[in-house]
């Protein structure tokens, strides 16, 4: 019984660790880029977050999600979205933000935090995935002043490779409205398990009529054998 116990008890846990993640995405246009294969057209940068210890609002009604609820962040590069810049921001958190996620009764972003970055330490190789020409130490900042977006790509001895994306980045209409996802670093729409199919069963007048048949299938047996 103890052994059981502990069994749920681990489980528990385990459920309570993994809450339910939601995406948001925002697009614009890159400038200044610096990348051999970031040209400056446009891009994409998706958010996903999620509560802690959350496992059964599934709802983005009402909804706070602090920037330090973060969970992972993909950008995409060039029109065709050929360059991709994914780190997953649980392994390797945000060093500072400032603000909330947050929505209305409707569902829909009335804010979002001002400003999140990687900044010091920087994401190294092996705590994130990138296609293309992304690599060495990086760090990205997305706030409404300044550039908005500025990434740095620390490769080596060799001067920092930067490419901005603008101003008013951090703004509520710039986002989509929050959608759960399938997983924590996965943006793929979630997608509720298929209900179970029930097994046919008889009814009433067929259980009858199978009990009938196996007890004259029974008698004439115990005939044969008499």
């Amino acid at each position: 019984m103890k052994k059981t116990l502990a069994a749920a008890a681990l489980l528990a846990a385990a459920a309570a660790a993994q809450a339910v993640p939601f995406a948001i995405t925002a697009e614009g246009a890159i400038s200044n880029s610096e990348f051999p294969d970031i040209a400056n057209e446009t891009y994409s940068v998706t958010f996903i977050f999620a509560s802690g210890g959350n496992t059964t609002d599934t709802s983005t009604a009402s909804r706070v999600w602090d920037w330090d609820y973060l969970t992972c962040t993909i950008w995409r590069m060039n029109t065709a979205r050929d360059v991709v810049y994914q780190q997953d921001l649980a392994a390797t958190p945000p060093t500072s933000g400032q603000g909330s996620f947050v929505t209305d009764a409707s569902g829909a972003l009335t804010m979002v935090p001002t400003r999140v970055e990687v900044d010091s330490p920087a994401a190294q190789p092996g705590q994130y995935a990138a296609q293309g020409s992304i690599q060495g130490a990086v760090k990205w900042f997305a706030s409404n002043g300044g550039a908005g977006v500025v990434f740095i790509d620390r490769v080596g001895s060799a001067s920092p490779r930067t490419f901005s994306t603008g101003s008013g980045l951090m703004q509520p209409s710039r986002w989509s409205a929050p959608v759960r996802v399938a997983g924590p670093c996965d943006p793929t729409p979630y997608a509720a398990p298929p209900a179970a199919t029930p097994v046919p069963t008889l009814g009433h007048a067929g259980l009858a009529l199978l009990a009938g048949l196996l007890g004259a299938l029974g008698w004439r047996t115990r005939r044969r054998g008499a």
